[in-house]
């Protein structure tokens, strides 16, 4: 029961803070090629591939000199802003829904001490208190999500 209410605890912070408190493997996938690229997870670690569509429906990869990145390394709460992709050339590519397919790691390093509280007061509350009914208030946990939300797509 309390492995379960840990883990509910994590997914709840890591979907309402729109953060990867452990280290995840992502894909973004996109209709088209874009200048400026937004990607929704933080903080971004490593882009490990951008691939898209060619004209003639290839898959093909985007070359490490052809973009560049704002990457948000460090521990939560140190930098809350979307990743932005910026591609130097935008390719060409096939008309489908997903002509560009971008590979990455999100996941922090080190987690602050308030979100570790801020699960730990959630488990606690909700083995305590199963039948509260936790969305009727603002708690501490939610105060802790507020203050590293990440904000992007």
């Amino acid at each position: 029961l309390i492995e379960d209410l840990i883990w509910d605890a994590v997914r709840a912070f890591e979907k309402k803070a729109n953060v990867c408190l452990s280290s995840q493997t992502w894909k973004a996938f996109l209709d088209k090629g874009y200048e400026h690229i937004e990607l929704w997870k933080s903080p971004i670690t490593e882009i490990s591939a951008i691939q898209y569509y060619d004209g003639d429906n290839t898959l093909t990869n985007l070359s490490t000199d052809d973009y560049f990145s704002n990457l948000n390394t460090g521990s939560i709460g140190w930098n809350p802003r979307p990743t932005v992709l910026t591609l130097e050339d935008v390719p060409s590519t096939y008309d489908r829904d997903d002509a560009m397919m971008i590979t990455f790691t999100a996941g922090y390093t080190t987690i602050d001490y308030d979100v570790k509280r801020a699960i730990l007061a959630r488990v606690y509350r909700m083995y305590e208190h199963p039948d509260d009914p936790v969305t009727e208030r603002l708690s501490f946990f939610d105060n802790v999500v507020a203050d590293n939300r990440s904000y992007g797509l």
